[in-house]
Protein backbone atom coordinates (compact mmCIF):
# COMPACT_ATOMS: atom_id res chain seq x y z
CA UNK A 1 0.00 0.00 0.00
CA UNK A 2 2.80 2.45 0.57
CA UNK A 3 3.82 1.66 -3.11
CA UNK A 4 4.16 5.17 -5.16
CA UNK A 5 1.25 5.58 -7.39
CA UNK A 6 2.63 7.03 -11.16
CA UNK A 7 -0.44 7.16 -12.35
CA UNK A 8 -1.76 10.15 -10.22
CA UNK A 9 1.38 12.41 -10.83
CA UNK A 10 0.84 11.93 -14.84
CA UNK A 11 -3.35 12.41 -14.27
CA UNK A 12 -2.21 15.68 -12.65
CA UNK A 13 0.06 16.80 -14.69
CA UNK A 14 -1.97 16.11 -17.88
CA UNK A 15 -4.39 18.08 -16.30
CA UNK A 16 -3.04 20.87 -15.33
CA UNK A 17 -1.61 20.85 -19.34
CA UNK A 18 -5.30 20.38 -20.30
CA UNK A 19 -5.79 23.59 -18.14
CA UNK A 20 -4.35 26.08 -21.01
CA UNK A 21 -6.36 24.48 -23.67
CA UNK A 22 -9.75 24.76 -20.79
CA UNK A 23 -8.90 28.18 -19.93
CA UNK A 24 -8.02 29.65 -23.35
CA UNK A 25 -11.40 28.17 -24.38
CA UNK A 26 -12.93 30.78 -21.82
CA UNK A 27 -12.28 33.70 -24.10
CA UNK A 28 -14.13 32.33 -26.73
CA UNK A 29 -17.24 30.17 -25.24
CA UNK A 30 -20.65 31.95 -23.85
CA UNK A 31 -19.94 32.60 -20.25
CA UNK A 32 -18.21 35.10 -18.31
CA UNK A 33 -14.27 35.49 -18.17
CA UNK A 34 -11.84 38.17 -17.87
CA UNK A 35 -11.22 38.91 -21.55
CA UNK A 36 -13.88 38.22 -24.32
CA UNK A 37 -13.01 37.77 -27.77
CA UNK A 38 -15.72 39.53 -30.20
CA UNK A 39 -16.63 36.14 -32.18
CA UNK A 40 -17.63 33.67 -29.37
CA UNK A 41 -17.96 30.12 -30.69
CA UNK A 42 -20.33 27.53 -29.74
CA UNK A 43 -17.43 24.60 -30.46
CA UNK A 44 -15.64 26.24 -27.47
CA UNK A 45 -18.60 26.48 -25.39
CA UNK A 46 -19.11 22.40 -25.67
CA UNK A 47 -15.31 21.65 -25.24
CA UNK A 48 -15.99 23.98 -21.64
CA UNK A 49 -19.29 22.08 -20.79
CA UNK A 50 -17.77 19.07 -21.92
CA UNK A 51 -14.51 19.43 -19.72
CA UNK A 52 -16.54 21.15 -16.83
CA UNK A 53 -18.79 17.15 -16.37
CA UNK A 54 -15.21 15.87 -14.99
CA UNK A 55 -12.68 17.85 -15.10
CA UNK A 56 -12.14 19.56 -11.33
CA UNK A 57 -13.64 16.52 -9.76
CA UNK A 58 -10.73 14.96 -11.18
CA UNK A 59 -8.57 17.45 -9.82
CA UNK A 60 -10.34 16.36 -6.26
CA UNK A 61 -10.36 12.93 -6.62
CA UNK A 62 -6.37 13.16 -7.33
CA UNK A 63 -6.05 15.28 -4.20
CA UNK A 64 -8.16 12.67 -2.29
CA UNK A 65 -5.99 9.46 -3.06
CA UNK A 66 -3.22 11.76 -2.63
CA UNK A 67 -4.29 12.50 0.57
CA UNK A 68 -4.75 8.99 1.51
CA UNK A 69 -0.85 8.15 0.76
CA UNK A 70 -0.04 11.43 2.68
CA UNK A 71 -1.55 9.64 5.62
CA UNK A 72 0.66 6.71 5.87
CA UNK A 73 3.45 8.93 6.91
CA UNK A 74 1.94 11.58 8.80
CA UNK A 75 -0.50 12.10 11.76
CA UNK A 76 -3.60 14.03 11.51
CA UNK A 77 -2.07 16.79 12.95
CA UNK A 78 1.16 16.93 10.56
CA UNK A 79 -0.86 16.27 7.23
CA UNK A 80 -3.02 19.47 8.16
CA UNK A 81 0.28 21.80 9.10
CA UNK A 82 1.56 20.44 5.75
CA UNK A 83 -1.39 21.16 4.36
CA UNK A 84 -1.77 24.43 5.59
CA UNK A 85 1.70 25.09 4.43
CA UNK A 86 1.39 23.90 0.92
CA UNK A 87 -1.97 25.34 0.61
CA UNK A 88 -2.86 28.67 2.37
CA UNK A 89 0.53 29.95 1.47
CA UNK A 90 0.32 30.03 -2.14
CA UNK A 91 -3.22 31.14 -1.80
CA UNK A 92 -3.02 33.97 0.29
CA UNK A 93 0.57 34.73 -2.04
CA UNK A 94 -2.11 34.20 -5.21
CA UNK A 95 -4.78 36.42 -3.78
CA UNK A 96 -2.36 39.68 -4.17
CA UNK A 97 -0.07 39.01 -6.51
CA UNK A 98 -1.20 36.49 -8.90
CA UNK A 99 -5.01 37.25 -9.15
CA UNK A 100 -4.78 41.04 -9.20
CA UNK A 101 -3.71 41.44 -12.86
CA UNK A 102 -6.46 39.27 -14.32
CA UNK A 103 -8.75 41.67 -12.46
CA UNK A 104 -6.73 44.60 -13.70
CA UNK A 105 -7.47 43.42 -17.21
CA UNK A 106 -11.71 43.96 -16.75
CA UNK A 107 -10.52 47.10 -14.95
CA UNK A 108 -8.63 47.89 -17.88
CA UNK A 109 -11.32 47.22 -20.34
CA UNK A 110 -14.34 49.42 -18.73
CA UNK A 111 -14.62 52.44 -20.32
CA UNK A 112 -13.22 55.51 -18.19
CA UNK A 113 -10.84 53.71 -15.76
CA UNK A 114 -6.90 55.29 -15.72
CA UNK A 115 -4.40 52.66 -17.69
CA UNK A 116 -2.62 52.69 -14.72
CA UNK A 117 -1.74 49.53 -12.52
CA UNK A 118 -0.96 51.92 -9.49
CA UNK A 119 -4.80 53.87 -9.84
CA UNK A 120 -6.14 49.98 -9.85
CA UNK A 121 -4.45 49.36 -6.70
CA UNK A 122 -5.65 52.32 -5.09
CA UNK A 123 -9.43 51.49 -6.35
CA UNK A 124 -9.07 47.95 -4.70
CA UNK A 125 -8.69 49.56 -1.45
CA UNK A 126 -11.10 52.09 -1.76
CA UNK A 127 -13.64 49.57 -2.39
CA UNK A 128 -14.93 47.04 -0.36
CA UNK A 129 -13.68 43.28 -1.38
CA UNK A 130 -15.19 41.33 -3.71
CA UNK A 131 -16.78 44.78 -5.56
CA UNK A 132 -17.83 43.45 -8.87
CA UNK A 133 -16.38 45.16 -11.86
CA UNK A 134 -18.24 44.95 -15.17
CA UNK A 135 -16.43 45.99 -18.25
CA UNK A 136 -19.14 45.24 -20.66
CA UNK A 137 -20.96 42.19 -22.84
CA UNK A 138 -20.47 40.14 -25.30
CA UNK A 139 -22.81 38.78 -26.68
CA UNK A 140 -24.27 38.59 -23.17
CA UNK A 141 -21.20 36.65 -21.85
CA UNK A 142 -20.16 39.62 -18.96
CA UNK A 143 -16.33 40.76 -18.99
CA UNK A 144 -16.28 41.08 -15.26
CA UNK A 145 -14.09 39.90 -11.94
CA UNK A 146 -14.07 41.13 -7.94
CA UNK A 147 -11.89 43.12 -6.13
CA UNK A 148 -9.12 40.39 -3.94
CA UNK A 149 -11.33 37.70 -5.40
CA UNK A 150 -9.32 34.12 -5.66
CA UNK A 151 -10.13 33.04 -9.22
CA UNK A 152 -8.69 30.24 -10.32
CA UNK A 153 -7.44 29.26 -7.06
CA UNK A 154 -10.87 28.46 -5.52
CA UNK A 155 -9.71 25.18 -6.30
CA UNK A 156 -6.48 25.59 -3.49
CA UNK A 157 -9.17 27.07 -1.24
CA UNK A 158 -11.62 24.67 -1.26
CA UNK A 159 -9.06 21.70 -0.88
CA UNK A 160 -7.85 23.27 2.43
CA UNK A 161 -11.62 23.36 3.79
CA UNK A 162 -12.39 19.69 2.43
CA UNK A 163 -8.82 18.63 4.26
CA UNK A 164 -9.69 20.36 8.01
CA UNK A 165 -13.73 18.71 7.67
CA UNK A 166 -13.36 15.79 5.65
CA UNK A 167 -10.11 14.46 7.89
CA UNK A 168 -12.07 12.49 10.79
CA UNK A 169 -13.76 10.62 7.89
CA UNK A 170 -10.60 9.85 5.88
CA UNK A 171 -8.93 8.86 9.36
CA UNK A 172 -11.66 6.36 10.07
CA UNK A 173 -11.46 5.03 6.43
CA UNK A 174 -7.73 4.41 6.97
CA UNK A 175 -7.43 2.90 10.38
CA UNK A 176 -10.67 3.51 12.08
CA UNK A 177 -14.46 2.69 12.78
CA UNK A 178 -15.34 2.79 8.99
CA UNK A 179 -12.13 0.44 7.55
CA UNK A 180 -13.93 -2.39 7.96
CA UNK A 181 -16.86 -1.53 6.15
CA UNK A 182 -14.45 0.08 3.09
CA UNK A 183 -13.17 -3.07 3.23
CA UNK A 184 -16.00 -5.01 2.59
CA UNK A 185 -17.76 -2.41 0.32
CA UNK A 186 -14.33 -2.99 -1.71
CA UNK A 187 -14.32 -6.98 -2.06
CA UNK A 188 -18.18 -6.46 -3.03
CA UNK A 189 -17.09 -3.96 -6.16
CA UNK A 190 -14.31 -6.46 -6.44
CA UNK A 191 -16.90 -9.48 -6.77
CA UNK A 192 -19.48 -7.80 -8.51
CA UNK A 193 -18.45 -6.38 -11.67
CA UNK A 194 -21.39 -3.91 -11.43
CA UNK A 195 -20.58 -3.11 -7.76
CA UNK A 196 -18.20 0.21 -8.60
CA UNK A 197 -20.92 1.82 -10.26
CA UNK A 198 -22.73 2.04 -7.00
CA UNK A 199 -20.43 5.08 -6.35
CA UNK A 200 -21.94 7.30 -8.60
CA UNK A 201 -24.88 7.46 -6.11
CA UNK A 202 -23.08 10.04 -4.06
CA UNK A 203 -21.61 11.76 -6.95
CA UNK A 204 -25.09 11.99 -8.26
CA UNK A 205 -26.26 13.47 -5.08
CA UNK A 206 -23.70 16.01 -4.98
CA UNK A 207 -24.19 17.15 -8.39
CA UNK A 208 -27.56 17.79 -8.03
CA UNK A 209 -26.68 19.97 -4.83
CA UNK A 210 -24.16 22.12 -6.60
CA UNK A 211 -27.55 22.69 -9.50
CA UNK A 212 -29.30 23.63 -6.57
CA UNK A 213 -27.23 26.44 -4.46
CA UNK A 214 -25.12 29.67 -5.60
CA UNK A 215 -21.62 28.52 -7.03
CA UNK A 216 -19.45 29.40 -3.90
CA UNK A 217 -21.71 26.31 -1.84
CA UNK A 218 -22.03 24.58 -4.33
CA UNK A 219 -18.88 23.94 -4.86
CA UNK A 220 -18.86 22.34 -1.44
CA UNK A 221 -20.06 19.45 -2.73
CA UNK A 222 -17.15 18.55 -4.70
CA UNK A 223 -15.56 17.22 -1.40
CA UNK A 224 -17.62 13.87 -2.52
CA UNK A 225 -15.05 13.60 -4.97
CA UNK A 226 -12.27 13.99 -3.07
CA UNK A 227 -12.86 11.30 0.00
CA UNK A 228 -14.12 8.99 -3.09
CA UNK A 229 -10.14 9.67 -4.41
CA UNK A 230 -9.61 8.95 -1.10
CA UNK A 231 -11.59 5.33 -0.61
CA UNK A 232 -10.64 4.12 -3.89
CA UNK A 233 -7.00 4.21 -3.37
CA UNK A 234 -7.56 2.86 0.84
CA UNK A 235 -8.10 -0.64 -0.69
CA UNK A 236 -6.69 -2.88 -3.79
CA UNK A 237 -10.07 -4.06 -4.01
CA UNK A 238 -11.26 -0.92 -5.75
CA UNK A 239 -8.27 -0.88 -7.94
CA UNK A 240 -9.30 -3.99 -9.56
CA UNK A 241 -13.11 -3.07 -9.88
CA UNK A 242 -11.68 0.54 -11.39
CA UNK A 243 -9.35 -2.20 -13.77
CA UNK A 244 -11.70 -4.11 -14.76
CA UNK A 245 -14.51 -1.40 -15.49
CA UNK A 246 -12.53 0.83 -17.58
CA UNK A 247 -13.15 -0.65 -21.20
CA UNK A 248 -16.55 -0.64 -20.10
CA UNK A 249 -17.03 2.73 -18.17
CA UNK A 250 -15.00 4.33 -21.28
CA UNK A 251 -17.58 3.36 -23.69
CA UNK A 252 -20.72 4.12 -21.25
CA UNK A 253 -19.08 7.46 -21.00
CA UNK A 254 -18.83 8.15 -24.50
CA UNK A 255 -22.66 7.13 -25.54
CA UNK A 256 -23.75 8.60 -22.29
CA UNK A 257 -21.81 11.92 -23.12
CA UNK A 258 -23.33 12.06 -26.83
CA UNK A 259 -26.66 11.56 -25.60
CA UNK A 260 -26.57 13.83 -22.71
CA UNK A 261 -25.21 16.43 -25.60
CA UNK A 262 -27.70 16.54 -27.87
CA UNK A 263 -30.70 16.26 -25.41
CA UNK A 264 -29.40 19.27 -23.55
CA UNK A 265 -29.21 21.11 -26.66
CA UNK A 266 -32.40 20.02 -27.88
CA UNK A 267 -33.98 20.52 -24.58
CA UNK A 268 -32.03 23.53 -23.09
CA UNK A 269 -34.86 25.32 -22.08
CA UNK A 270 -35.83 22.99 -20.08
CA UNK A 271 -32.83 22.54 -18.29
CA UNK A 272 -32.51 24.86 -15.46
CA UNK A 273 -36.79 23.36 -14.77
CA UNK A 274 -35.42 20.22 -13.79
CA UNK A 275 -32.39 20.14 -11.90
CA UNK A 276 -32.46 16.92 -10.40
CA UNK A 277 -32.87 14.94 -13.33
CA UNK A 278 -30.29 16.84 -15.21
CA UNK A 279 -28.29 16.75 -12.43
CA UNK A 280 -28.23 13.27 -11.95
CA UNK A 281 -27.53 12.56 -15.26
CA UNK A 282 -24.47 14.77 -14.96
CA UNK A 283 -23.21 13.02 -11.81
CA UNK A 284 -23.48 9.42 -13.57
CA UNK A 285 -21.53 10.66 -16.39
CA UNK A 286 -18.87 12.33 -14.43
CA UNK A 287 -18.56 9.37 -12.35
CA UNK A 288 -18.05 7.46 -15.61
CA UNK A 289 -15.43 9.74 -16.60
CA UNK A 290 -13.50 9.39 -13.27
CA UNK A 291 -13.44 5.60 -13.69
CA UNK A 292 -12.01 5.89 -17.09
CA UNK A 293 -8.91 8.37 -16.53
CA UNK A 294 -8.34 5.95 -13.27
CA UNK A 295 -8.36 2.86 -15.12
CA UNK A 296 -6.54 3.98 -18.18
CA UNK A 297 -3.96 5.49 -15.97
CA UNK A 298 -3.67 2.83 -13.72
CA UNK A 299 -3.15 0.21 -17.09
CA UNK A 300 -0.84 2.69 -19.20
CA UNK A 301 0.56 5.36 -16.87
CA UNK A 302 2.13 3.97 -13.46
CA UNK A 303 5.20 4.36 -14.57
CA UNK A 304 8.13 7.18 -13.88
CA UNK A 305 11.16 9.22 -15.88
CA UNK A 306 12.36 12.09 -15.96
CA UNK A 307 9.98 14.43 -17.52
CA UNK A 308 7.66 13.15 -15.19
CA UNK A 309 9.92 14.09 -12.44
CA UNK A 310 10.33 17.39 -13.39
CA UNK A 311 6.86 17.88 -14.74
CA UNK A 312 5.14 16.94 -11.36
CA UNK A 313 6.98 19.15 -9.13
CA UNK A 314 6.19 21.72 -11.80
CA UNK A 315 2.58 21.07 -11.87
CA UNK A 316 1.17 22.69 -8.71
CA UNK A 317 3.32 26.24 -9.68
CA UNK A 318 1.97 25.63 -13.37
CA UNK A 319 -1.87 25.52 -12.24
CA UNK A 320 -1.12 29.03 -10.23
CA UNK A 321 0.54 30.68 -12.46
CA UNK A 322 -1.51 29.49 -15.86
CA UNK A 323 -4.53 31.75 -15.97
CA UNK A 324 -3.12 35.41 -15.03
CA UNK A 325 -0.63 34.50 -18.29
CA UNK A 326 -3.41 33.60 -20.38
CA UNK A 327 -5.34 36.51 -19.65
CA UNK A 328 -2.94 38.93 -20.08
CA UNK A 329 -2.00 37.68 -23.48
CA UNK A 330 -5.73 37.21 -24.42
CA UNK A 331 -5.95 40.93 -24.07
CA UNK A 332 -4.06 41.73 -26.89
CA UNK A 333 -4.47 38.72 -28.92
CA UNK A 334 -8.40 39.23 -29.11
CA UNK A 335 -7.42 42.14 -30.87
CA UNK A 336 -5.29 40.70 -33.39
CA UNK A 337 -7.28 40.93 -37.01
CA UNK A 338 -7.01 36.84 -37.47
CA UNK A 339 -9.52 34.06 -37.37
CA UNK A 340 -10.74 32.64 -33.84
CA UNK A 341 -9.25 29.44 -33.73
CA UNK A 342 -5.92 30.76 -35.06
CA UNK A 343 -6.28 33.45 -31.91
CA UNK A 344 -6.96 30.34 -29.83
CA UNK A 345 -4.18 28.47 -30.99
CA UNK A 346 -1.78 30.90 -30.14
CA UNK A 347 -3.34 31.46 -26.97
CA UNK A 348 -3.16 28.03 -25.60
CA UNK A 349 0.67 27.77 -27.30
CA UNK A 350 2.40 31.38 -26.11
CA UNK A 351 0.71 30.90 -22.82
CA UNK A 352 2.48 27.90 -22.08
CA UNK A 353 5.91 28.85 -23.53
CA UNK A 354 5.82 31.96 -21.01
CA UNK A 355 4.48 29.80 -17.76
CA UNK A 356 7.08 27.51 -18.65
CA UNK A 357 9.69 29.89 -18.69
CA UNK A 358 8.42 31.83 -15.70
CA UNK A 359 8.55 28.61 -13.75
CA UNK A 360 12.09 27.30 -14.94
CA UNK A 361 13.78 30.80 -14.24
CA UNK A 362 12.21 32.47 -11.91
CA UNK A 363 10.26 29.94 -9.45
CA UNK A 364 11.94 26.55 -9.11
CA UNK A 365 15.07 27.86 -8.83
CA UNK A 366 14.57 30.03 -6.00
CA UNK A 367 13.71 28.32 -2.42
CA UNK A 368 11.71 31.82 -0.88
CA UNK A 369 9.91 31.70 -4.35
CA UNK A 370 9.31 27.51 -4.26
CA UNK A 371 7.92 28.61 -0.73
CA UNK A 372 5.80 30.50 -2.24
CA UNK A 373 4.32 28.38 -4.54
CA UNK A 374 4.02 25.80 -2.27
CA UNK A 375 6.86 23.66 -3.41
CA UNK A 376 9.31 22.00 -1.02
CA UNK A 377 12.70 23.09 -0.37
CA UNK A 378 14.81 22.64 -3.65
CA UNK A 379 17.23 18.95 -2.43
CA UNK A 380 20.41 19.76 -2.13
CA UNK A 381 22.97 18.12 -5.09
CA UNK A 382 24.30 14.80 -4.14
CA UNK A 383 27.86 14.65 -2.61
CA UNK A 384 30.43 13.02 -4.37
Amino acid sequence: MGERKYELDWLRVLAVLLLFFFHSARVFDFGDFYVKNTTLSFGMEAFVVFLDLWFMPLFFAIAGASAFFALARRSGGQFLAERAKRLLVPLFFGILVIVPPQVFCVYLQKPGNPASYLSFWKYQFSVPPFTVIIAGKVDDALIAARTWETGHLWFIQYLFVFCVVALPLLLAIRKGRLKGASESLAAFCEKHCWGIYLLAVPVMLATVGMLAFNQNIGRLFLVVPFVLGFLVYSNPGFGKAIDRNRRYALALALVSTTMFGVAAAVLEPEFDSAPLLWGSIAGLLTWLWLLTFLGLGRKHLNFRNRFLGYANEGSYPFYILHQTVIVLLALGIVELAVAWPVKYLLLVAASFVITLGIYDLLVRRWGPVRFLFGMRPKKAAPGP
